[in-house]
């Protein structure tokens, strides 16, 4: 019984990573979109520390949209600090595991748990 609500947090985390991971990807684009505006159309009006605070935004999103996954297990792990089950899968899941299924999934992140475990015994 423990093992099925353990899925069924599973198959919740994975629906929040994919929401957060959507949203996070509209963010991204937008501050793109709009910090290259502001590069390209307002250069010569808009002061030059404002330009480097927009390359230095697009840079970051940039970076955001190719680490999208980790900054969306991220988010995940915060919002599923305090809630039990959810607090250990969220904990030792990966980006990767997305792309597995979810018994696949399951079966990755209690290896990782009895590494961590064999890791800390003292």
């Amino acid at each position: 019984m423990e093992h099925e609500k353990e899925l069924v947090a599973l198959e919740e985390i994975r629906a929040t990573q994919m929401y957060f991971k959507k949203v996070a990807l509209i963010i991204f684009i937008v501050q793109i979109i709009v910090c290259s505006a502001i590069m390209i159309f307002l250069p010569t009006i808009v002061s030059n520390i404002l330009l480097q605070a927009a390359s230095i935004v697009a840079l970051g999103s940039i970076f955001g949209i190719v680490f999208l996954g980790r900054v969306a297990l991220t988010i995940t792990k915060r919002k599923y600090k305090s809630i039990r089950p959810h607090k250990r899968l969220s904990h030792y899941s990966e980006p990767e595991d997305m792309s597995l299924s979810l018994r696949n999934a399951f079966a990755e992140i209690e290896k990782r748990q009895d590494e961590d475990k064999k890791y800390f015994r003292i």
